[in-house]
């Protein structure tokens, strides 16, 4: 993609601190209630991250967990 003068997405590029699952862990765990501050300092990264990510500044291309699933996601994305 690069040879085209583009940009991968996510955790293809260089600079990311994240991967695609723990994005949907952090979607999920935002849909449960956790708040942003709890999820950044679990993850490492700014508070203002994890919100951009729930407004869906950044990270758009990751899509919403199903229903089933979000709560296990959010409970393998606190334990890590």
């Amino acid at each position: 993609m690069t040879d085209r003068g583009r940009q991968g997405k996510g955790s293809h590029k260089p600079a990311s601190k994240m991967t695609e699952d723990q994005v949907r862990g952090v979607k999920a765990a935002i849909q449960l209630g956790w708040r942003h501050k709890d999820i950044a300092a679990k993850l490492g990264v700014s508070r203002s991250c994890i919100t951009m990510i729930a407004v869906g500044r950044t990270w758009k291309h990751v899509t919403h967990p199903a229903p089933p699933v979000v709560a296990q996601m959010a409970e393998n994305l606190l334990e890590t």
